[in-house]
């Protein structure tokens, strides 16, 4: 394990460690949009901020 690094090494992943910390795809990409809208700059959500980016790109 890398010094300072939480993630385990690839030989301490079993299958036990693989329920707990991997998703399916469909779990990854909900866990994804529903961070979209939590994470902030400016006091502005990620989402607006791309709804604000792609609109000015449009034009």
């Amino acid at each position: 394990m890398a010094h300072g690094s939480n993630e385990p090494r690839l030989t301490s992943r079993d299958d036990d460690w693989l329920v707990r910390c991997r998703f399916s795809r469909d779990e990854t990409l909900r866990r994804a949009s529903d961070a979209d809208n939590q994470i902030k700059f400016n006091n502005q959500a990620l989402a607006q901020w791309n709804k604000y980016f792609a609109s000015r790109s449009d034009a």
